[in-house]
């Protein structure tokens, strides 16, 4: 029971540190490493089992003392390694592949030493198999509760040294059976190596090209907020020249006052409204587009992050507010560390905050709305393909369609995207909006409107078809801010590219091909990347490679085809890779050894 516990918290743990040093797709590596850890026990067991059995009395503290160490260390053990670690070399850099392999075996340690533990105790206990396999069951439940817990309550890096106190715990269990001295003075040196790991413990090191770590280097930058959360490690930084300008309109000509920006594990999630009304930059960027063409009354924001788009709305005279951000930490803290203009925001009686998942909301909530706004897309530069596997429920057809079906019947649903080069995130966008006008059966030119500055474009979509009020409001909108009309019901080419220059001037081609039912399938079908609408069973937006056409792109961009090759999924590619190549080394081939009856080894390994 102890050790299951210990081992699923220290997992728990684990995905949250890797995830704030590196990036949120090593999550994937943990479980490998864990269900490596335990084959290797396995085929430990099965190539030892006599002598193993012999010695249990020996041998089980004694591992149980090693997953403690082991579990205490873990992080000071690899910060070394795992702390230097960086994603972006791991392709150019044999060094890294190798400090990857090399962080996997640490960090595979207390995983074998408790499941050779686990596997002593099912081998020589087998006529009590059912209680102990309760044990094991429910400890690992407990387990999974506790780092819970432990990740809402206290920071990362303290998690590791508690699980090896659970771990030792189970070592001092077996203390009254144990008749040799050293076991007890083995017992008494974990306790003080767990102990020293719990006093002296490691912080996190970031990657370099961590948002926050780059932050951290601003004059006068200081963390004014840090609080773990099971969402990821919350922390808010302030800077005399943190000011946020997103994609603002070069025509403003308003103060840009400091403002706090928000981190979730090391990301950067957005910086805090500094002001609401007619001082908000934000009236100066495409997302105000929806409050140009009308005044919604009742509005919902979904995944509000740091509440720019609430801020948005009730300086626009929004009556109703319905603010969806699952990250319950993220809004009381905000709530209490910001003060003046920032403060209204979440105090402001006419918005209603709700603290779970935007899906989940869109299936309960019977309520219509005026105004849906979605998450922005993407960020300013790219990202390399690192958010490739991050899963974005949000902006799949059956989410959109969930949202389409919440309109009031002059309803507008409004999103932003930044403008990527080849474009990919626009062009998937406009794809699965269009799909979802055609599947209500409208006629999609008749009614989108998108506006576009030098980095970003704004879709809005109107439940009827737009009139001409709200089309002359849309072309009075973008020439007061100097926006493109990329597309608008009798638009002409001189309003499409008027202020802002296109680095990739197929852009405005590519979207019209995207608005025509009849050259849309050529498109999916020929386009380098794959920009087909995304849907709940592969909801990976950001996932555009296509990689039977690498060629093309090879072709086309040669040495600067790296940034389209989507990082994240070759970093989990390569680690897959080497944890197969560990498991062949560790499991696979020291089964050899076993004798058997011919052809009945070859049975199992293809059944297993």
């Amino acid at each position: 029971f102890l050790v299951s516990a210990a081992l699923l918290a220290f997992q728990i743990a684990l995905l949250q540190i890797l995830a704030t040093s590196q990036w949120h797709h090593f999550a994937y590596l943990v479980i490998s490493i864990a269900l490596l850890g335990f084959g290797v026990a396995g085929t430990a067991l099965a190539l030892a089992r006599d002598w193993i059995l012999a010695r249990k009395a020996l041998l089980l503290p004694l591992l149980l003392c090693a997953c403690a160490i082991t579990l205490a260390g873990s992080l000071s053990f690899i910060q070394s390694l795992f702390g230097s670690f960086d994603s972006f070399l791991l392709f150019v850099n044999p060094g890294e592949a190798l400090r990857l392999a090399a962080s996997a075996l640490v960090l595979m340690l207390p995983f074998t030493c408790g499941a050779l533990a686990i596997g002593i105790i099912f081998t020589s206990g087998a006529e009590h198999i059912g209680s102990h396999y309760f044990a094991n069951m429910l400890g690992s439940v407990i387990g999974c509760a506790l780092g819970l817990a432990g990740l809402a309550s206290l920071p990362a890096e303290l998690l590791p040294p508690l699980c090896g106190l659970v771990a030792l715990l189970s070592a001092v269990a077996l203390l009254p059976c144990a008749s040799k001295r050293s076991i007890h003075v083995c017992v008494l040196f974990s306790l003080a190596a767990v102990t020293c790991f719990l006093l002296v413990r490691p912080e996190i090191t970031l990657s370099q090209y961590k948002d926050l770590r780059r932050t951290l280097d601003l004059p006068g930058a200081e963390i004014i907020v840090e609080k773990p959360s099971t969402f990821g490690q919350l922390q808010i930084v302030k800077s005399p020249v943190l000011r946020s300008a997103t994609a603002l309109s070069l025509m403003w000509r308003g103060e840009m006052p400091p403002s706090p920006v928000v981190f979730i594990n090391g990301d950067m999630l957005g910086s805090v409204p500094s002001e609401v009304g007619r001082k908000n930059p934000m009236n100066a960027t495409t997302s105000a587009l929806p409050f140009a063409l009308a005044v919604p009354e009742r509005v919902l924001v979904l995944d509000a992050g740091t509440a720019q788009r609430v801020a948005l709305a009730l300086g626009h005279g929004a009556e109703e507010i319905v603010s969806v951000e699952p990250h319950r930490v993220l809004y009381r803290e905000m709530s209490r560390h910001t003060s003046g203009q920032s403060a209204s925001v979440f105090a402001d009686h006419r918005v209603a905050w709700q603290s779970e998942a935007s899906r989940t909301w869109l299936a309960r909530d019977p309520t219509r709305y005026d105004l849906i706004m979605l998450p922005d897309i993407g960020s300013p530069g790219g990202n390399a393909g690192l958010f490739a596997l991050h899963e974005q429920p949000l902006l799949t057809k059956q989410a959109l369609w969930q949202a389409w079906q919440k309109l009031t019947p002059n309803g507008y649903l409004s999103v932003t995207t930044w403008i990527d080069y080849p474009a990919r995130s626009p062009l998937r966008l406009l794809a699965t909006l269009v799909e979802l006008l055609e599947g209500a059966g409208a006629k999609p030119v008749e009614h989108i409107v998108a506006l576009r500055s030098w980095g970003t474009l704004t879709f809005c979509i109107k439940k009827t078809p737009l009139g001409s009020d709200e089309i002359a409001a849309a072309r009075s909108f973008a020439n007061r801010w100097a926006f493109d009309a990329a597309l608008l019901p009798g638009v002409t080419d001189l309003e499409r590219a008027r202020y802002n220059m296109l680095q990739d001037a197929t852009l405005l081609e590519l979207l019209d091909m995207t608005l025509q039912k009849d050259r849309r399938a050529a498109l999916y079908r020929d386009y380098p990347f794959r920009i087909t609408p995304t849907t709940d069973d592969r909801p990976f937006f950001s996932q555009f490679l296509r990689w039977s056409r690498i060629d093309v792109l090879l072709e086309q961009f040669g040495q600067r085809t790296v940034p389209f090759i989507e990082l994240g999924v070759l970093v989990a590619g390569m680690a897959a890779a080497i944890l197969t190549v560990l498991a062949v080394i560790l499991v696979l081939l020291p089964l050899a050894r076993l004798k058997d009856e011919p052809g009945s080894r070859c049975r199992t390994l293809i059944f297993f």
